[in-house]
This record gives structure tokens, sequence and C-alpha cells, in this order.
């Protein structure tokens, strides 16, 4: 259970804080040459993210599994 709760207390924090940070970087950031240097930017940014999203799953389901083995 430890593990588990360590992904949720920790890296989801720091994953929305990311996000956030990125976002507003982003926003200061519209200053591109043209928005299509934008798009191409927060595109490549939300395709990191949605990996990091993926990551941190797949680490929950990993640590679910590892919780109930430890727990039989």
């Amino acid at each position: 259970m430890e593990n588990y709760k360590l992904t949720d207390e920790i890296l989801l924090p720091l994953l929305a804080k990311a996000r956030a940070e990125k976002v507003k970087e982003l926003d200061k950031e519209r200053s591109f040459e043209s928005s299509y240097e934008y798009e191409l930017q927060l595109s490549a940014y939300q395709r990191v993210m949605r990996e990091l999203d993926n990551a941190l799953a797949n680490t929950r389901s990993i640590n679910r599994e590892r919780n109930e083995k430890n727990t039989k």
C-alpha cells in the first residue's frame, strides 16, 4: 500500500504543478512569430503530458499489483 500511497501523495501533485507551470510558460510565449509555432509547442507539450499520464497510470497499476501480492 505504501508505494501506491506515494504515487498518489507525491507524484500526482508534482504532475499537476508541472502542467500548470508549463501552461503559464506557453501563455507567456504567445509572442511566437506565428500561431503555428505556438500550436506546435503546445502540441508537443500535450504529447509529453499524455506520456507522463500513461507512465503514472502504469506505475500505479504495478504498485497496486505488488501491494495485492504483498498482502496475500
